[in-house]
Protein backbone atom coordinates (compact mmCIF):
# COMPACT_ATOMS: atom_id res chain seq x y z
CA UNK A 1 0.00 0.00 0.00
CA UNK A 2 2.73 2.47 0.95
CA UNK A 3 4.71 1.69 -2.19
CA UNK A 4 1.69 2.29 -4.43
CA UNK A 5 0.93 5.56 -2.64
CA UNK A 6 4.49 6.78 -3.07
CA UNK A 7 4.56 5.85 -6.76
CA UNK A 8 1.22 7.57 -7.36
CA UNK A 9 2.34 10.71 -5.54
CA UNK A 10 5.52 11.02 -7.59
CA UNK A 11 3.58 10.31 -10.81
CA UNK A 12 1.18 13.16 -10.06
CA UNK A 13 3.82 15.69 -9.00
CA UNK A 14 6.66 15.15 -11.49
CA UNK A 15 6.59 14.80 -15.28
CA UNK A 16 8.36 11.49 -15.83
CA UNK A 17 9.20 8.69 -18.24
CA UNK A 18 9.75 5.91 -15.72
CA UNK A 19 9.17 5.32 -12.00
CA UNK A 20 9.91 2.15 -10.07
CA UNK A 21 9.40 1.60 -6.35
CA UNK A 22 11.07 -1.49 -4.89
CA UNK A 23 10.73 -2.89 -1.37
CA UNK A 24 14.33 -3.64 -0.40
CA UNK A 25 13.62 -5.58 2.82
CA UNK A 26 10.03 -6.85 2.68
CA UNK A 27 8.90 -4.38 5.32
CA UNK A 28 8.06 -1.40 3.09
CA UNK A 29 10.20 0.91 5.21
CA UNK A 30 13.38 0.47 3.13
CA UNK A 31 12.57 1.42 -0.44
CA UNK A 32 14.46 1.79 -3.69
CA UNK A 33 13.15 4.52 -5.98
CA UNK A 34 14.12 4.87 -9.63
CA UNK A 35 12.85 8.03 -11.27
CA UNK A 36 13.59 9.04 -14.85
CA UNK A 37 12.54 12.57 -15.73
CA UNK A 38 13.80 15.41 -17.87
CA UNK A 39 12.94 17.70 -14.94
CA UNK A 40 16.38 16.68 -13.62
CA UNK A 41 18.21 18.19 -16.61
CA UNK A 42 20.95 20.57 -15.48
CA UNK A 43 20.40 19.86 -11.79
CA UNK A 44 23.09 18.30 -9.59
CA UNK A 45 22.35 14.88 -8.13
CA UNK A 46 21.71 16.29 -4.65
CA UNK A 47 19.08 18.67 -6.05
CA UNK A 48 17.42 15.81 -7.91
CA UNK A 49 17.20 13.76 -4.74
CA UNK A 50 15.87 16.74 -2.77
CA UNK A 51 13.13 17.14 -5.37
CA UNK A 52 11.99 13.58 -4.75
CA UNK A 53 12.17 13.85 -0.97
CA UNK A 54 10.20 17.11 -1.04
CA UNK A 55 7.50 15.37 -3.08
CA UNK A 56 7.31 12.59 -0.50
CA UNK A 57 6.71 15.11 2.26
CA UNK A 58 6.78 14.55 6.00
CA UNK A 59 3.99 11.95 6.01
CA UNK A 60 5.97 9.48 3.92
CA UNK A 61 9.35 10.42 5.36
CA UNK A 62 8.05 9.46 8.81
CA UNK A 63 7.04 6.00 7.56
CA UNK A 64 10.32 5.28 5.82
CA UNK A 65 13.53 4.22 7.49
CA UNK A 66 15.71 4.35 4.36
CA UNK A 67 15.32 5.34 0.73
CA UNK A 68 17.78 4.43 -2.01
CA UNK A 69 17.32 6.97 -4.80
CA UNK A 70 18.38 6.64 -8.42
CA UNK A 71 17.51 9.63 -10.58
CA UNK A 72 18.28 10.08 -14.26
CA UNK A 73 17.32 12.27 -17.15
CA UNK A 74 15.87 10.30 -20.05
CA UNK A 75 19.14 10.65 -21.98
CA UNK A 76 21.25 9.47 -19.02
CA UNK A 77 19.02 6.45 -18.45
CA UNK A 78 18.97 5.45 -22.12
CA UNK A 79 22.78 5.71 -22.35
CA UNK A 80 23.38 3.78 -19.12
CA UNK A 81 20.94 0.94 -19.78
CA UNK A 82 20.95 0.92 -23.59
CA UNK A 83 17.17 1.11 -23.85
CA UNK A 84 14.87 3.65 -25.45
CA UNK A 85 12.11 5.09 -23.27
Amino acid sequence: MLMQSIKHLIETKLPHKKIEVIDLTGTEDHLGLLVVSDEFTGKPLLSQHRMIMEILGPEFKAKLHAVKLETYTVDQYEKKYGVKL
